[in-house]
């Protein structure tokens, strides 16, 4: 069978007169189950089998997102099809010379720089004996702490088309301008209220694109973008209906030839989710571990202690059904809300932490009247009343809180999961865990908030729960140390079994 490949930086079309033969080939790897499909009406009644294509078929052709080829190419390959003509369709040429001319170019660690060979020397898999073509987008997979920002400098300084780099809260707006200021670079911002884009490389909000998706000057901007960075890029994995604004962002940038996804948590959903974020970045092109970058000493060594919550949850209802989706969300909070978010003993054991120690101590709840009932049982106990931040705080209440923490000006603080992502605070001393979950993702960005390295500071201690009081908690608990012990971190089970 031969194929001809058309690609566009959004979408490639293949055609061919052999389509089932075409379909065969790549339908086990563009569908999947999409997650929590087994709940909708449509699955119940069977008029859907919860799954979905990643490909749309036309008359003499298959569509899919360009992201995708890579991988399809390498199954096409694999079949021996023969690709009798790939045409690779450029809107608007880009020039680039990959030196970097830099003023004050970023000092990159021996990782850092591979990262950046990894990225701009990625291509193609050769076929039909011709050279292999440059294929620049990717994702670059590196743990929290590890330079991300640092390398989108450097692969802007090798490459200083327009650029734009995408973030997901107002607050690392002004975090990354701050990252790329340090080496000369001056960005402008689309965001929290602000319109400054007459930059080379502009920062933005992904909610901002998204609520001006039909803005005449935001539509132009991006179709103007040569170059896109999606920081923490993981979030184009995100459920049906936000993974389809996500992927609506991305196809805003209809010229964007280079394209990096920036995340320590790629391809660890579902995966339906891996194939949105697939299609709009491209495959992992380099990755280095959290054990990695400990080993060399770029971030600090963490100790994990569990801490049992004693006790048995009172929370059984006789008829409980699962199947039944009303039900089954019904019981789940009661659970959630009985054993972890006002579950006395647990919240008196996490203000124990907070007040034994080292400070600062940043504690990760889940919502805000956890954060908030986390904040009672401290005063009650200790007198003190803490710091809360939420998603309602402002951007510059939230880089306070991070100053005044770095400084020692305050011990400790709750935040809701605002904090879970792209928070840079290596003075943490300690990181308390109290919303629970199994999230590997969540996970390992959460505990990231304390690895980064600080003077005179030789570990970080992470407390999370083994809680033993629910069927439920304890299956999640025991997912969460599975996920330290793989990462190679320091393991310790305090308390009475």
């Amino acid at each position: 069978m031969q194929i001809k490949i058309q690609v566009d930086d959004l979408w490639t079309f293949v055609y061919t007169d052999d389509q089932p033969r075409l379909l065969s080939y790549i339908v086990g790897d563009l569908m999947a189950e999409v997650p929590g499909a087994k709940y909708t009406w449509k699955f119940k009644t069977g008029e859907w089998d919860g799954r979905v294509q990643l490909f749309t078929q036309f008359p003499d052709a298959v569509a899919f997102r360009t992201g995708l080829l890579e991988s399809v190419l390498t199954r096409f390959l694999g079949h021996g099809v023969q690709i009798s003509s790939f045409n690779h369709a450029v809107r608007r040429p880009c020039t680039v010379n990959w030196s970097a001319h830099s003023a004050n170019p970023v000092q990159l660690r021996p990782y850092q720089k591979q990262a950046v060979n990894a990225m701009l020397n990625n291509k193609l898999p050769p076929f039909n004996g011709a050279g292999q073509l440059s294929w620049h987008r990717g994702i670059l997979q590196v743990a929290t702490g590890g330079g991300k920002t640092e390398i989108a400098v450097a692969l802007y300084q090798r490459n200083p088309v327009q650029t734009m780099f995408l973030v997901h809260r107002k607050d690392l707006l002004y975090q990354a301008k701050e990252r790329f200021a340090k080496y000369g670079i001056k960005t402008g911002i689309l965001g929290d209220g602000k319109w400054d884009i007459a930059h080379p490389i502009i920062i933005a909000t992904m909610q901002t694109l998204m609520a001006r998706m039909e803005d005449i000057g935001v539509i132009g901007l991006c179709a103007k973008t040569d170059q896109v960075f999606f920081d923490e890029a993981h979030l184009m994995a995100s459920s049906l209906d936000k993974g389809n604004q996500f992927t609506k962002v991305a196809d805003m940038f209809s010229s964007a030839r280079y394209r990096w996804g920036l995340t320590a948590t790629p391809f660890m959903r579902s995966k339906y989710d891996n194939l949105l974020l697939e299609g709009v970045t491209g495959k992992v092109l380099y990755q280095i571990s959290n054990a990695d970058l400990i080993a060399q000493g770029h971030l600090t060594p963490p100790k994990v202690i569990m801490k049992r919550v004693p006790g048995l949850l009172p929370v059984a209802p006789p008829k409980f059904n699962p199947r039944k989706r009303t039900a089954g969300g019904a019981y789940w909070r009661e659970v959630e809300e009985t054993g972890i978010k006002f579950n006395a003993v647990r919240t008196e054991i996490i203000a124990d932490e907070i007040a034994k120690g080292p400070h600062p101590v940043l504690v990760l709840s889940k919502t805000v009247d956890q954060a908030e009932f986390i904040r009672e049982k401290y005063l009650q106990k200790y007198g003190v009343r803490l710091l809360i931040l939420t998603g309602k705080a402002t951007a510059a209440a939230r880089r306070d809180a991070v100053a005044d923490l770095k400084t020692g000006v305050l011990k400790a603080v709750i935040a809701t999961t605002i904090f879970d992502e792209g928070v840079d605070i290596p003075e943490l001393q300690k990181v308390i865990l109290a919303s629970g979950g199994k999230s590997q993702v969540k996970g390992l960005q959460r505990v990231g908030r304390g690895l980064r390295t600080s003077a005179g500071k030789d570990e970080v201690i992470i407390v999370d729960f083994q809680d033993t009081h629910h069927t439920m908690l304890r299956k999640h608990a025991l997912e969460r140390l599975k996920v330290w012990k793989d990462e190679g971190f320091e393991v310790l089970v305090e308390g009475k079994a």
